[in-house]
């Protein structure tokens, strides 16, 4: 495959990743993923041979009939590839090896202190020693933040052994008082040793493998233990991940739906650090999820779009072909004084107030069944993926 510059390349798993076939414009690529993509960026990626542009304006664009071709033969040739994203090549190959940052860490789990005091913090799925960020910050922390003990589980870090760590307060002293030990099994999230820590824990906080998102989440929901997880955002279609945030078991974090630089294998796409052991990558559409108690979820979103009084803007709120809704394109375009149902972005969970707002499904997928819808269209054109939201009252949250 074409050598892409790194803006290139990351342009280019965006649109593979949203608009695979179909036409799309600089802008609607910049809405769909976050992120800010030039016409320039897209335009280089055309000069490579993988893009056609349309005639208009504004300018489109649209991968070439034969991408599927072209890619399989860059990956046969051992070039370097683009179809797939850091995550999706996580999924195909079961590596899964992405070592989240300290500073990451950091940002997120700084705004539940008061959560984790006097608690039992477990980082199953561990990095290892070398790339731990989640033992490194909370061992650092163990003091400030009250815990009660903390337990990190490896995966077959010692001749295929896992490896496990931990902290009593009972023994603490400082940072480096704690015990390592080598575990007959293999530290695997659902092993014996693992699911025995489990269920003497009080808070699960990790990145799990991103191949297993579907079973790790499985695993903490039938536990019952609160828990603090990252994972890709596009996770929140699968049937096992939207039922329980549609029944509030479940809610995204307060980083939603970010792009998030990972440290990865040497045998990964990305960029050397300046150990020159590990490279860095930046991965799209990524979010924590917890069942931890926020701030965005007790506070409503502003609303200043409205429906009924704005005729002009009426016509904005068009009807699916297939669902009683009105689709809504953009979170800042939900009309305070709708009572219906809508249909609005995905990231629209980031933001999501539960007494504001019940989540009543999805349209994601050709699947219908009690929670998902079939894909959205309008006048026979398939939209995005949309969540279906209702408002829970028309008087206090009239206001919002």
């Amino acid at each position: 495959m074409a050598n892409f510059s790194e803006k290139g390349q990351f342009a280019f798993e965006l649109a593979l990743k949203y608009f695979k076939t179909g036409s799309f414009s600089a802008k609607e690529l910049s809405e769909v993923s976050g992120e800010k993509i030039a016409a320039a960026t897209l335009t280089g990626i055309v000069n490579k041979g993988y893009m056609t542009k349309e005639a208009g304006t504004p300018v489109k664009y649209r991968f070439v009939d034969d991408i599927d071709e072209l890619l399989a033969m860059d990956n046969e040739d051992g070039k370097k590839g683009c179809d797939k994203t850091h995550l999706e090549q996580a999924k195909a190959a079961k590596k899964n090896e992405f070592y989240t940052m300290v500073t990451d860490v950091e940002m997120e789990c700084s705004k539940y202190r008061q959560q984790f005091r006097g608690k039992r913090i477990f980082c199953n799925c561990n990095d290892g020693e070398e790339h731990s960020a989640f033992w490194d910050y909370f061992r650092k922390n163990f003091d400030a933040f009250g815990l009660d003990r903390l337990t990190a589980i490896s995966y077959k870090e010692k001749n295929g052994c896992g490896v496990k760590r931990e902290i009593r307060t009972e023994t603490f002293v400082d940072e480096d008082t704690f015990t390592t030990t080598i575990l007959t099994g293999d530290g695997g999230f659902e092993s014996e040793e693992s699911l025995a820590v489990l269920d003497e824990c009080d808070i699960v906080i990790t990145n799990p493998p991103f191949s297993e998102f579907r079973a790790f989440v499985s695993l903490l929901l039938k536990s019952g233990k609160k828990f603090l997880i990252i994972g890709n955002n596009n996770a929140v279609s699968y049937k096992e991940i939207f039922t329980p945030i549609k029944n509030e078991e479940m809610r995204l974090g307060y980083s939603a739906n970010k792009t998030m630089t990972f440290m990865m294998p040497m045998s990964y796409e990305g960029e050397l650090t300046d150990e020159g052991k590990m490279k860095t990558g930046k991965v799209p559409a990524i979010s924590w999820f917890t069942n931890l108690t926020t701030k965005k979820m007790e506070e409503p979103i502003i609303l200043t779009a409205t429906y009924g009084n704005d005729t002009n803007r009426r016509e904005n709120y068009e009807k699916y072909d297939s669902y009683d809704a009105i689709n809504v394109d953009r979170v800042e375009n939900i009309p305070k004084d709708y009572d219906g149902v809508m249909g609005v972005p995905i990231t629209y969970l980031g933001k999501h107030c539960p007494s504001q707002f019940e989540i009543i499904g999805l349209m994601a997928s050709t699947t219908k069944d009690e929670i998902n819808f079939g894909y959205p269209y309008i006048n026979g054109v398939k939209k995005y993926a949309r969540v279906l939201i209702k408002r829970k009252s028309m008087d206090e949250s009239y206001l919002y």
